[in-house]
């Protein structure tokens, strides 16, 4: 009869003093019975379960595994750690990303500034000169008519020799501005006013332009069409 009742006394204690410790499961798959004194950010300090008014210890959380206390509750620090690792790369593609929008931001602001109008010469920026600059540009739209713009001389070149060949005056036409003698200009008093007569051999500039590139391109087609046909 003792003996029973010595037995479930036992059986009945048995779960109690089991849960009445702190066990730290450490990486290296040991175990640990402890009272947990603190747990903190990087390190927990304990005392052994065996020997609780000993020396306190301290072991870093990267060692551990997981803590299960007394009451049952459990500290997944494996767990945590994945998660820290986790936020931390997420944290950092986040950074590269906004590295990444920031140059791109930066070298399209470079090439809208790249792309900006030039400031307009001091001789453009009174009204006045402003408006000799529109009479300029207006009068050698409808003045200029492309004399010697070597237009000719290009689709020629671009028929009998081909496109490749056909390159070589259309680049040098078009890039040399039209020859003073050349703009067809008819009010001479006008010359002398910088506003008008540079805005005027600017317009004709860009006439002679056109007028080289599409001479080019009308060679250069007909010159594939005889070689296709023949």
């Amino acid at each position: 009869m003792k003996k029973l009742l010595l037995t479930t006394l036992v059986a009945f204690l048995f779960p109690c003093l089991l849960w009445s410790q702190d066990i730290i499961f450490r990486n290296d798959g040991k175990d640990i019975e402890s009272l947990i004194i603190e747990v903190g950010t990087e390190n927990i300090k304990y005392k052994k379960f065996n020997n609780p008014n000993g020396p306190v210890y301290i072991m870093k959380k990267s060692e551990i595994f997981m803590i299960r206390y007394e009451n049952g509750t459990k500290d997944l620090l494996h767990q945590e750690r994945q998660e820290k690792k986790q936020n931390q790369e997420v944290e950092k593609n986040e950074r590269e990303e906004e590295k990444d929008y920031e140059e791109i931001a930066e070298g399209v602001r470079e090439v809208i500034n790249a792309n900006k109008e030039p400031a307009q010469p001091s001789f453009v920026q009174s009204p006045q000169n402003s408006n000799m600059c529109v009479r300029g540009m207006n009068d050698a739209t409808f003045l200029y008519r492309g004399k010697n713009s070597g237009a000719g001389w290009t689709a020629i070149t671009a028929l009998v020799t081909g496109p490749v060949f056909g390159l070589i005056p259309a680049i040098s036409c078009a890039s040399t501005p039209p020859k003073r003698h050349n703009l067809g200009i008819t009010n001479y008093n006008l010359i002398s006013n910088p506003a008008y007569f540079n805005c005027y051999q600017d317009e004709a500039h860009r006439k002679k332009r056109n007028k080289v590139w599409g001479h080019y391109v009308l060679g250069a087609l007909t010159w594939g069409l005889f070689v296709f046909i023949f």
